[in-house]
């Protein structure tokens, strides 16, 4: 996928000016990092290249079962977000009943 692609649904959903694809990712690894997780196994998972020459000729790893379980947690970390605002979403539509009630009670009762 381009990075226009996902420019251009951010746009469409109002977030233009606001995000873009990379700060998407700079948000992923910084809570990664912030999560600790390993910093190379965050790299590889960005795409990142290594910045050491040496390391980048020697080192061919790719952690694919711990970047497995990074990105499980990641997902999971999201899913835990959007329980949230969809917790705090219902209480909020809750309340807004509640001051509905309340006001149409006040107006039959004066």
């Amino acid at each position: 996928m381009s990075n226009n692609t996902l420019l251009f649904a951010l746009y469409r959903m109002g977030y233009r000016g606001r995000m873009t694809g990379h700060g998407f990712r700079g948000v992923a690894s910084t809570i990664l990092h912030e999560q600790s997780w390993p910093h190379e196994h965050i790299e590889l998972q960005l795409a990142h290249q290594e910045r050491d020459a040496i390391s980048a000729a020697y080192n061919h790893a790719l952690y694919l079962v711990p970047r497995a379980k990074m990105m499980q947690a990641w997902s999971d970390h999201l899913d835990e977000l959007r329980r949230q605002s969809q917790e705090k979403m219902t209480q909020q539509e809750e309340q807004h009943q509640e001051e509905k009630s309340r006001a149409a009670e006040q107006r039959v009762a004066a």
